[in-house]
């Protein structure tokens, strides 16, 4: 196997471990705060569900003057 498709395959799951890892430690905090505000967090098995919460709570930070840690950390 050519070394660069190695290499390649290597970036690719390097940045699927990161998401996946980001995802576990950042989502329960933004769900929680979506629901402090009276918006529904999306389904879990929706595809891209934890970046249309991190859009919702930024939007939602925004309008309400917040600026949580968590928010930043995940951005």
């Amino acid at each position: 196997m050519h070394p660069l498709v190695i290499i390649a395959f290597a970036c690719c799951f390097a940045g699927f471990v990161a998401t996946l890892i980001s995802g576990i430690l950042y989502n329960p905090p933004i769900q929680r705060y979506l629901e402090k505000f009276g918006k529904s967090p999306s389904f879990a098995l929706y595809s891209f569900s934890g970046l249309r919460d991190y859009l919702n709570a930024k939007k939602l930070a925004k309008q309400w003057g917040h600026n949580p840690e968590f928010l930043k950390s995940y951005g």
